[in-house]
């Protein structure tokens, strides 16, 4: 007696709005409690749908992830809305929204609907991941301190080593990181953003050792040494 009362209402509230009650409780849920209204068995079902019993459990359990597709899924929950005597456009159309809900994120029904968009990755698959990019973060951490505390490049375009200067004048310049400070005989010098330098010195007669230095904020220096003859008269 009250199986048939509970039957009678559900059936009341089928004839209202499938798509009300499958919004309300979930299209999992609407379909099995219809189905059992109806008094039928899984087997019953999946032999007079032509369906596997296991895809009509799936679907009374919320499993969409194990149906075999995303068409397969619509045409099954709708072949069943049918023969549950439900309307099929309106649970096809609650299982959209169930979708929808779970692809922002703001699902609000059984955990099982929200597994429609996961992807099960193996542990190892995981773990391998973690690891390459681990060590792909060491690498780069590795790199950035270690170009911290290495002496930048320094590359002398002039003067030669050895030559001889026939003016009391002497361009030097040559190229190093930009955000090394460059320094010639203890003065520091200008370079400009790609890091190129150039500096006029004035020689004395003889011999002229010229240091050229260039230094990172952090880390040791690069220093070139140059020796330059001056065979003008001295002042």
């Amino acid at each position: 007696m009250v199986f048939e009362i509970w039957h009678l209402d559900f059936q009341n509230m089928v004839s209202f709005s499938s798509k009300k009650l499958a919004e309300k409780i979930g299209v999992a849920e609407t379909l099995r409690n219809a189905r059992v209204a109806r008094q039928f068995t899984l087997e019953a079902a999946a032999r007079t749908l032509g369906v596997a019993k296991k895809y009509l459990e799936a679907i009374e359990d919320g499993n969409y992830n194990l149906l075999p597709g995303e068409l397969y899924t619509k045409n099954f929950i709708r072949n069943y809305a049918d023969f549950v005597k439900l309307n099929a456009q309106e649970v096809v159309g609650a299982y959209l929204k169930e979708r929808k809900n779970c692809e922002t994120k703001n699902c609000q029904l059984p955990p099982q609907v929200c597994k429609l968009k996961t992807w099960d990755t193996p542990r190892y698959l995981q773990l391998g991941a973690s690891i390459i990019v681990g060590a792909g973060l060491m690498y780069y951490l590795g790199t950035q301190v270690s170009g911290i505390f290495t002496a930048p490049p320094l590359v002398l375009e002039n003067p030669v080593e050895g030559s001889v200067s026939v003016t009391s004048v002497l361009e030097v310049k040559g190229q190093t990181l930009p955000e090394s400070r460059v320094e010639i005989n203890g003065v520091e010098k200008m370079s400009n953003a790609e890091g190129y330098f150039s500096e006029m010195i004035n020689l004395t007669s003889g011999i002229n050792k010229i240091i050229i230095t260039a230094v990172k904020k952090h880390g040791p220096a690069t220093t070139i040494l140059r020796n330059v003859v001056y065979e003008g008269l001295a002042e």
